[in-house]
């Protein structure tokens, strides 16, 4: 018997195979491309989380550093105001927190002249308060 690897029909595809190939091959296209649009979505959004907590925990490392340098007494919130940043970090807002606390209680703000201030630092990134970072620290009168 004799074996036949090629038949000697070239009709090729039909109209109909080709225009079905091409609807899933699209369908995948599209699919693929929603997936890599979340992706460099959530990219964009990490940025500027990572953007917005480099510039908090640069803030509180300036107010501990001014501490070390003009004194304990110096960490009040008026040497401290609200900031509209510019420049490469247009759109990021940083506003500074300050209260005195005991030592027991970290939550509950004290009276003045404690030997604790809390001080948080929170930048905002966006109109929604999901887009908000905030980093908190401790200074210390010693």
């Amino acid at each position: 018997m004799k074996k036949i690897l090629f038949t000697t029909d070239n009709k090729g595809i039909s109209l109909v195979e080709a225009v079905l190939t091409i609807c899933i091959l699209s369908l995948a296209l599209v699919s693929s491309m929603q997936a890599i649009q979340g992706v460099v979505s959530n990219l964009n959004f990490s940025d500027k989380e990572i953007i917005a907590t480099q510039l908090a925990s640069e803030k509180l490392e300036n107010i501990v550093a001014d501490k070390m340098a003009l004194g304990y007494n110096h960490v009040v919130p008026s040497n401290y105001p609200d900031e509209i940043l510019s420049g490469p970090f247009t759109g990021y807002k940083r506003k500074v927190h300050i209260v005195d606390v005991t030592p027991g209680d970290l939550k509950t703000p004290a009276a003045p002249g404690q030997i604790l201030k809390k001080v948080e630092v929170k930048v905002g990134y966006g109109p929604d308060p999901s887009e908000n970072v905030v980093v908190t620290g401790l200074v210390g009168k010693y």
